[in-house]
């Protein structure tokens, strides 16, 4: 699971809530784990690694990611093996959950979507103000002691495991009938959202644009970067160079930069090819 959203827009604070709900966290950046045994033995008997502050560069490692969202070891070093073979339970297993201030755009294929729960958490809350999206000035200085916080986190504890003990109860049920995961999106709809929390290109992309794969798909480099610019400036967003955009947007297997021709008898012009325009 994947909490992303900006600094101050209350993912923390679902963590906090997360570790007082679930006795046996840890906290184990990706960074770690993907060097090896040493951060991987800190997972042992943890059911939830609970991981806020992640980089966008932090969650490029996509080797990592898929070996979590498949939640299987990858039997890398001989201790793994030897709990396999004794039918141990594997660190793998732990549910991993990472707060984040953006994703990093991401080719990856249809599988890794399946298995990655996105969370958005959209709206920075304002310091101060009762307005929309703010909180009571009184209220927040409570908040902000560490020692009320705690408390209050204490006394809702009890709601929140009931919370997650009837979403458990939704799970079974829909595992015991043959279907998925209750609240999983369509790999699509999930690399969709991925994409709109991924900065500007990924933004476009799921606004405007659909990568098809399909050979018969083609725009001009020119138009969709011009189309691309317009963009950022109704979303009030700093647009990349060309040659960004060209280098993220061709990372996506699916899609492929070449020279094609577009009009009868005309000159073959620089082009992406598997992408189309939407909306």
């Amino acid at each position: 699971m994947l909490l992303a959203g900006p600094e101050g827009s209350g993912r923390g604070t679902f963590l906090q809530a997360l570790s007082t709900a679930v006795p046996w966290t840890a906290s184990v950046a990706p960074g770690r784990l993907a060097r090896g045994k040493a951060g991987a033995s800190k997972l042992k008997g943890s059911w939830v690694n609970a991981r806020p502050g992640i980089s966008a560069e932090a969650l490029t490692d996509l080797r990592l990611l898929k070996s979590f969202s498949a939640g299987v070891p990858s039997y890398g070093d001989p201790s793994q093996i030897e709990s396999a073979k004794q039918g141990r339970r594997s660190h793998r297993t732990t549910k991993h959950v990472y707060a984040t201030g953006g994703l990093p755009p991401l080719a990856a294929g249809d599988q890794f979507f399946r298995r990655i729960l996105l969370v958005s958490f959209p709206k920075k809350l304002s310091p101060s103000g009762s307005g929309p999206g703010g909180t009571d000035p009184s209220l927040r200085r409570k908040l902000l002691e560490e020692k009320l916080l705690e408390e209050k986190l204490l006394e809702e504890r009890d709601g929140i495991l009931q919370w997650a003990a009837e979403g458990l109860r939704r799970v079974l049920r829909a595992q015991a009938d043959g279907e998925g995961f209750p609240s999983a999106r369509p790999a699509e709809k999930t690399r969709k959202r991925w994409e709109s929390l991924s900065g500007p290109i990924g933004r476009f992309k799921a606004a405007r644009l659909e990568v098809t794969g399909d050979p018969q798909d083609v725009v001009s480099k020119e138009r969709l970067y011009r189309i691309y610019k317009k963009f950022c400036q109704q979303e009030r967003v700093f647009a990349e160079t060309k040659t960004e955009f060209t280098q993220t947007l061709t990372e996506d297997p699916r899609g492929e930069a070449k020279r094609r021709t577009l009009q009868s008898g005309g000159n073959q012009v620089p082009c992406y090819v598997g992408v189309k325009l939407t909306g």
